[in-house]
C-alpha cells in the first residue's frame, strides 16, 4: 500500500488492484505535505498546513497540525495542533522525536511523542526568515540530514547534523551550521525530498524533473513535470509528479496527480498511476 500526501487530502494507493481512496481530506488548512511512518509502532504521521490568524488570501500557514494513521486499521487520529511551525514540508522520526520542516523561519522544531508537545529548535544560521528554504528531512545513520533548496538562487545543499546534538529540551536551541558539514548538490535546484532506497540515497529536482542519487550526482530518471515524492519497496521505486503549473493551479483541486513505479534496477517505467483530484503531490511512503 501507498500512502500519498497531496495539497488536497492524504490518498491511499493499491498498487495490485490500482484503486485509489482518499482517507482524509483538509479541513481549514493548506493541505498535506510530510508524511513518515513509525516503523516500530506501525503508526505513520502526516503534518498539514494550517493559517490561524493569517488571512486566506495569503499563501502562508502559521501553524502545523500533525495526524497519526493506524497501518493496519488506517484509522485517523488528531495528534497536536503545532503553534508557529510555518509552512511545514518534509518530516522525520527519530527515536520518540518527529522533526518538523519549519521553512518559513528557516528552522526544525523536534516534537516529543511521549508528551505531545514541541521540544527544542535546530535553527540553521541567525536569521529567521526563508534564506535556504529548507524542506528536506532524512535520518541516516548518526546524522540528520537537512536539504536547503536555496530558493533556486543557487545549487541546493545537504547538511549532515549529528544527531547527538539534537536539543530535546523545551526552549534548547542550536545552530545547526556550526556542527553540520554541507555537501554542494552541484548543477541541481530547487530539490526536494530526502530518502534511503536500497542503500543510496535519493533527492528530487522538481522543477527540472529529476531524480537524483546525491553520491554521484546521477541523473536516475527524467520526465516533464513537478517530481517530488519518493519511497522503495519490493515492488520498486515509487516517484510522484505533479503537472508543472503556478502553485495556485497547482494546489485547484481539479489536477491529477501521479505516481511511478520505477524498476529499481534499471529506473524503467513499469507503471503509471493517477491521483484524481490531488492537486500538487507532495510525499508519499510505502506501507509494507
Amino acid at each position: 500500500m501507498i500512502l500519498v500526501s497531496t495539497s488536497n487530502g492524504i490518498f491511499q494507493l493499491n498498487p495490485q488492484s490500482g484503486d485509489v481512496n482518499c482517507i482524509l481530506q483538509p479541513k481549514q488548512s493548506l493541505g498535506f505535505f510530510g508524511i513518515v511512518e513509525d516503523k516500530v509502532n506501525n503508526i505513520t504521521y502526516a503534518a498539514s498546513r494550517e493559517k490561524h490568524g493569517f488571512s486566506w488570501g495569503s499563501k502562508r500557514s502559521s501553524d502545523a497540525r500533525l495526524y497519526s494513521i493506524d497501518k493496519k486499521t488506517l484509522k485517523i487520529k488528531d495528534v497536536a495542533l503545532l503553534r508557529k511551525v510555518f509552512d511545514v514540508h518534509q518530516i522525520e522520526i527519530w527515536k520518540d522525536i518527529i522533526f518538523l520542516s519549519d521553512t518559513s523561519k528557516n528552522r526544525i522544531h523536534t516534537f516529543n511523542l511521549k508528551t505531545k508537545s514541541l521540544s527544542g529548535i535546530i535553527n540553521i544560521g541567525k536569521t529567521r526568515k526563508d534564506i535556504h528554504h529548507m524542506n528536506a528531512l532524512l535520518v541516516d545513520s548518526n546524522n540528520l540530514l537537512i536539504g536547503l533548496n536555496n530558493r533556486g538562487y543557487r545549487d541546493s545543499e545537504v547538511l549532515y547534523f549529528p544527531l547527538e546534538k539534537t536539543p530535546l529540551s523545551a526552549g534548547q536551541k542550536v545552530d545547526a551550521l556550526q556542527d553540520a558539514r554541507i555537501e554542494t548538490i552541484t548543477g541541481f535546484q530547487h530539490t526536494h525530498d530526502l530518502e534511503k532506497v536500497n542503500g543510496e540515497i535519493f533527492l528530487c529536482a522538481s522543477h527540472q524533473g529529476k531524480l537524483v542519487g546525491i553520491d554521484d550526482l546521477k541523473v536516475h530518471f527524467s520526465l516533464d513535470g513537478f517530481i517530488r515524492g519518493i519511497a522503495g519497496d519490493k515492488n520498486g521505486f515509487w516517484v510522484g509528479n505533479s503537472m508543472r503549473a503556478s502553485r495556485e493551479e497547482r494546489h485547484n483541486s481539479t489536477l491529477d496527480g501521479e505516481v511511478y513505479l520505477l524498476d529499481s534496477k534499471n529506473f524503467n517505467v513499469i507503471k503509471k498511476y493517477i491521483i484524481p483530484d490531488a492537486g500538487q503531490v507532495c510525499d508519499l511512503i510505502s506501507l509494507s
